[in-house]
């Protein structure tokens, strides 16, 4: 075999290698982006069945002017983790708590690694209640 054709061998060999490994890089990357829109739709999707459930009559299993996660958790449809204190969807764990002056705090984590690529994807909503305002934090 001639140097030019083993040349043009190892060439090629580096030209596959290159590509693939820039194909992985986008691969993870889009799978990232997926991941951390469909969290944020996932919480956004929560938000609304909260609001839903707070001025949902008690009588009806809503919680008549409260947030109280843990009934509005067997309200939502959703799966429940076992230890109860998050809400499992296809694209990660959202955690639903209290806080003080009518607000809810609604935290989700990814299944995919963040922008620090050691940490989940992560992201608060704060849902008022008295309003219906939200505000979101992207995380990580």
């Amino acid at each position: 075999m001639g140097m030019q054709q083993i040349l043009l061998i190892i060439l090629s060999v580096i030209i596959v290698s290159i590509s693939i490994v820039g194909a992985v890089g986008l691969f993870k990357l889009r799978a990232e982006k997926a991941n951390r829109s469909a969290i944020i739709l996932d919480m956004h999707e929560i938000a609304m069945k909260s609001i839903a459930y707070f001025k949902t009559p008690a009588n009806m299993g809503g919680g008549d002017g409260s947030w109280n996660p843990a009934g509005f958790y067997v309200w939502s449809g959703y799966p429940i983790s076992d230890d109860e204190r998050y809400l499992e969807t296809q694209n990660g764990r959202i955690r639903v708590s209290e806080r003080s002056n009518g607000r809810l705090l609604i935290k989700g984590w990814g299944t995919e690694l963040g922008y620090d690529e050691e940490n989940a994807i992560r992201a608060q909503l704060i849902l008022n209640g008295t309003t219906g305002e939200m505000t979101f934090t992207l995380l990580n």
